[in-house]
């Protein structure tokens, strides 16, 4: 989060740069993400948070683009500035804007100092209305004022949760007094801008809820697909390795005896011992797997990968 701020000059391109403002507003607050309804939801299910993607049809860069015009066709301000704080207490030094605006607008400077009209403003929560051209300058952020050449402005409060999280300022070289009917105007779309964050704030929660359970089900699938293998494993080692010693335990007896046997029984008694040997460390490998990986077999149909999913030095079968 950041400073943002838009310098309207006369009757220029304004909306080209309320555009850009909206735009980089938008991805301040993070709202290019799609925005759900403003509903309490206390244990959404996937269905639910699904749905509510779906039905969003709320445009969030159109609709601060829609605030900043109502401000302008109302107020005629020359200049529009809008600055998050991280809390209540602190704003962000770190302006997202480059320096060439920064330069045009000196009064972003004055945002930190408690002891400015901005100061004030962040203590009572209460919107301010100031008039340069007839109060005594006296103040850091009233010189800055006067520098730009502004004769009034309102500032305004934004909430979140009954947290000031924004301050709203416009200021205006030609009027040199704003009413308060213009004050009351600007609170009206702080509440807006407020809604619009207590929506996000929401977005976020949800979304952070969702993947979490999203990912607790993923553990939770993948410990009953190893339970499944453990279980199976458990079975052929049982059901296949004890008739497998019977047949290998012969089979290697024989070969004992291989000086008496001819030639071409000793290689499939060979033949026989190493097949035994291999159905062993298959059984050994399903017992140890940690992570099945899964390979096309024929058809279509897929098997579990033995060599990727249960790593060994030796993969000499």
């Amino acid at each position: 989060m950041g400073q943002l701020s838009l310098l309207v000059e006369e009757e220029t391109a304004s909306a080209k740069f309320l555009e850009e403002f909206a735009s980089l507003l938008s991805s301040q607050l993070g709202l290019l993400w799609p925005m759900i309804l403003k509903t309490a939801v206390r244990k959404p299910t996937q269905a639910s948070l699904y749905e509510r993607f779906r039905n969003v049809g709320l445009d969030s860069r159109k609709l601060l683009l829609s605030l900043l015009e109502q401000v302008r066709e109302r107020l005629k301000p020359e200049l529009i500035l809008m600055a998050f704080a991280p809390d209540s207490q602190e704003y962000l030094r770190t302006l997202v804007l480059p320096e060439s605006l920064l330069q045009k607008n000196p009064l972003l400077s004055a945002l930190p100092a408690s002891d400015t009209s901005f100061g004030e403003v962040l203590s009572s929560r209460r919107p301010l209305l100031r008039s340069y051209a007839k109060e005594t300058i006296s103040r850091i952020d009233d010189k800055l004022f006067a520098d730009v050449g502004l004769s009034s402005g309102i500032i305004v409060p934004v909430f979140s949760r009954e947290e000031v999280v924004a301050l709203l300022f416009v200021g205006s070289k030609s009027i040199e007094e704003f009413i308060e009917d213009d004050a009351q105007h600007l609170e009206h779309l702080a509440r807006e801008v407020g809604e619009i964050i207590d929506n996000v704030v929401t977005f976020v929660s949800l979304r952070d809820e969702f993947e979490d359970l999203k990912r607790r089900y993923q553990d939770a699938v993948m410990s009953e697909k190893m339970q499944s293998i453990v279980e199976t494993a458990v079975t052929i080692n049982h059901e296949i390795n004890n008739p497998l010693m019977a047949i290998l335990g012969n089979t290697q007896l024989l070969l004992l005896k291989s000086a008496s046997l001819e030639p071409e029984l000793v290689e499939k008694l060979k033949l026989i011992e190493q097949s035994c040997l291999r159905i062993q460390k298959v059984t050994q490998k399903l017992m140890a797997m940690a992570e099945p990986k899964a390979t096309v077999y024929t058809n279509g149909r897929r098997m579990v990968d033995i060599t990727e999913s249960v790593p060994s030095k030796d993969e000499s079968w």
